[in-house]
């Protein structure tokens, strides 16, 4: 077997086991975060106090809010300039108030994830399934620009 074949094959199929493993992550992350979805549903309004900001801006500080007038503070990060005093809307848990967040999790990310890593899965399916049907078996992945360009050269059957 010629030697640019089977390197041509082993940078395809070691790209498509990558991928293949990357996209299983993306797709285990989402199961994990649509089986545990964020507790915090529960909105109220509360007030920025003593903001510490930094160049980029990312900012610091603590938040004030009432839930059924128990007051509660919590740190909070944000990727913004704040002020002290400004009202930021915070969730928290109902069963627990004082577990409160400025920054929920989207409802979204989850399948979102799921979805992302499903079209990765058959990405590297066709990568896989494309290459193998090439006469050339791979070579174009190491020609270059030039076997890649040249169609007639890609999908001879030699």
């Amino acid at each position: 077997m010629d030697a640019l074949k089977l390197y041509g094959q082993f940078r395809v199929w070691s790209g498509v086991v990558v991928l293949m493993c990357v996209a299983s992550s993306f797709c285990a992350s989402g199961g994990y975060l649509v089986a545990n979805p964020d507790k915090r549903t529960s909105k109220t309004s509360g007030k920025v106090q003593d903001p510490k900001c930094t160049q980029g801006p990312k900012c610091t500080g603590n938040v004030s809010y009432s839930v059924n007038t128990k007051p509660y503070t919590i740190q909070a990060e944000w990727n913004q300039t704040v002020t002290s005093g400004q009202m930021v809307d915070v969730y928290y848990q109902p069963s627990q108030p004082a577990d409160g967040t400025v920054n929920p999790i989207p409802k979204f990310m989850g399948p979102g994830f799921m979805v992302t890593g499903a079209c990765m899965i058959l990405c590297a399916i066709l990568i896989g399934y494309v290459f193998s049907q090439l006469g050339n078996r791979g070579k174009a992945v190491v020609g270059g620009v030039t076997a890649a360009s040249d169609a007639y050269s890609i999908f001879s059957r030699d």
